[in-house]
């Protein structure tokens, strides 16, 4: 799981590094990645220290991208509505375990991350808008199991692991996006250029 994850934290930081234009959103992608691996195994804090480390990380990171933009009163209410679904989830999975095996269970996350997009459209507030979702379904999560388990349950490194699973399919929809727009410049170009030899 640790390669995995080092290898999607690479991944993403070379994406931002050369194909995200906005200075301050590279640089904002680069630090929360350099952060995020500098914090994923720290060997001499316990799972519960490590449990809340993940959790700040997250939460603030998310913090910073949501509020780079100035936003209505109604979209802050998003992170903490989408979070209750997030919760369900998360706990239907914690219980039946057996589902997680399933072989699309990715393209349940990107059905999650398309559905997000309804909800905010730049790219800065959907990778604010996903952490932020991960860190309250989360601690909701830990807070239900604590209530029914002496301690609850820590997450420990998966939700690191499945936050920058969202960010990186959210990078990608985002190239994809700026593809198309590429695409129908070329093409409205092309037309012009038709119709003013014409």
């Amino acid at each position: 799981m640790t390669a995995t994850y080092y290898w999607f934290a690479w991944t993403i930081s070379i994406i931002a590094y050369f194909f995200i234009q906005k200075s301050r959103l590279k640089w904002k992608i680069l630090l929360f990645t350099g952060v995020s691996m500098s914090t994923y195994s720290l060997s001499f804090w316990n799972v519960q220290q490590h449990f809340y480390l993940h959790i700040a990380v997250l939460g603030f990171f998310g913090l910073i991208f949501w509020t780079s933009r100035k936003r209505g009163w109604i979209e802050h209410f998003w992170p903490f509505v989408l979070s209750i679904g997030y919760t369900s989830f998360q706990l239907f999975f914690m219980i039946n375990p057996v589902w997680l095996e399933l072989p699309g269970i990715q393209i349940g996350l990107i059905a999650v991350l398309l559905l997000l997009k309804y909800f905010c459209r730049d790219l800065e507030g959907l990778i604010g808008l996903w952490l932020v979702m991960v860190v309250i379904g989360t601690l909701c999560s830990h807070l239900i199991f604590s209530l029914y388990l002496d301690g609850g349950v820590f997450f420990n490194n998966q939700i690191l692991l499945l936050a920058v699973q969202g960010v990186i399919i959210l990078l990608i929809f985002h190239g994809l996006e700026k593809l198309k727009n590429i695409n129908k410049k070329k093409r409205s170009q092309q037309v012009n250029k038709g119709a003013a030899l014409m």
